[in-house]
């Protein structure tokens, strides 16, 4: 069976929020500037800065993972690059079907507990290999908490 592009970035970006929040318990244990003390926004910068360590990253021939980013207000984003053909990957269509399953997993799945505690919002940025912009998907806590 072969998978299409967004079969594959799904189950990528499960990966990569899983991979991101476990890096994050596991540099907590280790890193004296990390507090329960810290502002949301201060917690998710450090987040990024200890995720960002591992990144950029070769998930196959078609995806990197480039960075994350903490934004001001709360916010959180995700980077991506992706080597595909937008003539039979319709970027419209992409969008479209990622986005209810984006808000299905921070609202379900464990590995976002921090993120939902922390009610931050999110942005899942896509670019071209070849620089140009893709798509965005953002999700407010209002969309993917209960």
């Amino acid at each position: 069976m072969k998978l299409t592009i967004y079969q594959k970035t799904i189950a990528t970006i499960k990966i990569l929020i899983v991979v991101s929040l476990l890096t994050n318990c596991s540099a907590q244990q280790q890193n004296d500037n990390y507090s329960e003390d810290l502002s949301v926004d201060e917690k998710l910068r450090w987040l990024s800065q200890s995720v960002n360590k591992h990144l950029p990253m070769n998930l196959d021939s078609t995806r990197t993972w480039v960075s994350t980013v903490a934004l001001p207000s709360q916010s959180f984003g995700f980077n991506y690059s992706l080597k595909i053909d937008t003539i039979a990957n319709p970027v419209a269509e992409m969008k479209k079907e990622m986005y209810p399953y984006l808000i299905n997993y921070c609202k379900n799945n464990p590995a976002c507990k921090e993120l939902r505690e922390w009610r931050a919002t999110l942005y899942f940025n896509f670019i071209h290999d070849a620089g140009n912009f893709l798509y965005r998907i953002k999700l407010t806590p209002e969309e993917y908490i209960d």
